[in-house]
């Protein structure tokens, strides 16, 4: 058919489909307020390029043929900007990105897959000498940009990972037929095929139509991605940092710079900085996990470890003994000189329990004055040196708020371990024996250590 019989058709069919995809994406941007800034900036990145469409056909209606670089080109780059404030605002919608390492990740896997992408470009003799400096700038900026959105959608997708909704799969689809079409654009500007200017037409329809498929989809919105499992996270950043080598190792040294070689190197300071991230994260979570496990005051083990660590010994079968401790005297401490002075008498109990025990026990605070020691294997005869000891330490005197005081302690034993069925208690009931010793003793006051054999209970 001739030019002049299909070209009106042409541009009323992509004005007519840029109109429905920007409707489509008001629309959606009514629908969910929560990403109506993406929906808001899609709109606008089909209103730009139906602009640019119309200004081309304006200028070849003129001048009878298409120039190149034109007004139209501005236009169309122009909407880029705009395509990438929506992709940004999927990261914050569609995934929890309020960790900045998260946003690193993403943004060492897309840098890395840009620079593989501009250098693969780079690299190809498509242009020659068909075109001028400034029209193979302007043919190159669309690939270039074209990469570089794909390179945020490939960070996205790899935050998101399997939980990838439709709006991410589709709208990276979007991206893709549409860095085709401006390379098959591309193409037939330098010279190639004459097929691929149709094919370049075609992957900009497509691109429209899985626009508004996209802006359809935008009421299925998932819960936002929370922690990313570790293999993953740790994948994620890897790849890039490759990409990102693989580039520098195959363009570095030649003496010039390119786009290629500033995205690589973005890439790397992006994994960088994640790693250093990375370590304070880890510190963080070291400091977490030694809160969650020990007693702030005193620096010993509190009664989830001491519990946990029961539980462990008596799942393998082997025979211990628990000692609860319980202080004599400490409230009077707290009454009369205050509760820093009873902070000193705890402390000080907390050194002696954990200067006296063996390797291999643990001691605990289980809060307000009691305290625990676990012995794994201990025997009885051990149990009982061990009790006369610790109330010999604990009940030395302690030099607090300009005055020494005395505290003394109350000490009950259960020893544990398989009876004659080889049946083992459960934690609580060991526990349970060891505190009614210890009232038992404290109610005595004098004697012999009270110890609580344990029987398995039935």
């Amino acid at each position: 058919m001739p030019a002049d019989t299909w070209a009106p058709v042409g541009l009323a069919l992509v004005a007519a489909l840029h109109l429905l995809a920007i409707g489509s994406c008001l629309v959606a941007a009514r629908r969910e307020p929560g990403e109506r800034l993406v929906w808001w900036a899609v709109a606008a990145t089909f209103a730009v390029n139906v602009v640019g469409s119309g200004w081309s056909a304006a200028l070849s209606l003129q001048t009878g043929r298409d120039p190149f670089p034109s007004v139209a080109d501005a236009w169309w780059l122009a909407a880029y900007p705009f395509l990438v404030v929506g992709i940004l605002g999927l990261y914050r919608s569609r995934v929890a990105a309020g960790e900045l390492t998260t946003w690193l990740d993403a943004a060492t896997a897309g840098l890395g897959v840009t620079a593989v992408g501009v250098a693969l470009y780079s690299l190809a003799p498509q242009h020659g000498d068909r075109l001028s400096d400034a029209a193979t700038a302007v043919a190159l900026a669309y690939p270039i940009a074209d990469v570089v959105v794909l390179g945020l959608a490939v960070g996205l997708v790899a935050v998101a990972g399997r939980r990838a909704d439709h709006v991410v799969v589709l709208m990276t689809s979007v991206l893709l037929t549409k860095s085709a079409g401006d390379l098959a654009l591309a193409t037939s500007q330098s010279g190639g095929p004459a097929g691929a200017g149709v094919l370049a037409e075609l992957c900009f329809v497509l691109a429209t139509v899985l626009g508004v498929v996209t802006a359809e989809h935008a009421g299925s919105r998932p819960t936002p991605v929370g922690v990313v499992p570790s293999t993953r996270a740790a994948l994620t950043p890897l790849l890039g940092t490759a990409a990102g080598l693989g580039v520098l190792g195959t363009l570095w040294g030649d003496g010039r710079a390119s786009v290629a070689e500033a995205l690589a190197l973005g890439c790397l300071l992006a994994a960088l900085g994640r790693s250093a991230l990375g370590v304070r994260e880890v510190d963080r979570l070291r400091e977490v996990h030694r809160q969650a496990h020990t007693d702030e005051l005193t620096g010993l083990a509190n009664r989830r470890v001491l519990v946990s660590r029961l539980q462990a010994l008596l799942d393998r079968g082997r025979p211990l003994g628990l000692l609860l401790l319980d202080l004599d005297g400490f409230k009077a401490v707290n009454d009369e000189l205050g509760h820093a002075a009873g902070d000193d008498v705890l402390r000080h109990v907390a050194r002696v329990l954990a200067e006296r025990t063996g390797t291999g026990s643990t001691a605990a605070r289980l809060g307000g004055d009691e305290f625990a020691v676990l012995v794994p294997g201990g025997t009885a005869a051990g149990l009982v040196d061990l009790v006369a000891d610790l109330e010999q330490q604990v009940s030395a005197p302690v030099a607090t708020a300009g005055r020494v005081v005395h505290v003394g302690v109350s000490i009950g034993v259960a020893e544990a371990g398989p009876d004659d069925t080889g049946r083992l208690p459960a934690a609580v009931d060991v526990l349970r024996r060891a505190d009614e010793a210890m009232y038992g003793r404290k109610r005595r006051r004098h004697g012999d250590v009270v110890r609580a054999p344990l029987a398995p209970p039935g």
